[in-house]
């Protein structure tokens, strides 16, 4: 999984290499890309699909993405999803290192990203990003 800056895909074709995003606009997500899914499968692989775009940063960045009141409820949110879907997740340091999604998640990866970013692009400090 990866991030493609969309001004390096303008870029290679030629076009605007200062495109900046506000917003996307789709009832399925919320302005930054992540799914507005509030209860449910979906939720669930949402914020698995969080975890792995974020694999290797702050937690304050999990926290700011998903609007958590704060890192505690993130803190919350990864026990529940380590004990109710065995992943391996380890915090140390304030960093998110996500290991594997066990058995349930990883035979389909690609799929909880799907889910989570719905249009397949993501916002993260008015940047617009595709999720490949």
């Amino acid at each position: 999984m990866s991030l493609m800056p969309f001004d390096s895909i303008f870029n290679a074709n030629g076009g605007d290499d200062h495109h900046k995003s506000t917003g996307i606009d789709d009832e399925r997500c919320r302005i930054n890309g992540f799914n507005n899914a509030r209860t449910g499968a979906q939720r669930t692989q949402s914020l698995v699909g969080v975890l792995v775009l974020f694999n290797g940063q702050s937690i304050n960045q999990v926290k700011r993405f998903i609007n958590a009141n704060s890192t505690d409820k993130v803190y919350k949110i990864i026990s529940e999803l380590k004990a109710n879907w065995k992943l391996d997740i380890d915090i140390s340091s304030g960093v998110v290192r996500l290991n594997d999604l066990g058995p349930i998640f990883n035979a389909n990866a690609a799929g909880v990203l799907e889910v989570a970013f719905p249009t397949g692009n993501v916002i993260i400090g008015n940047r617009l990003y595709k999720v490949c």
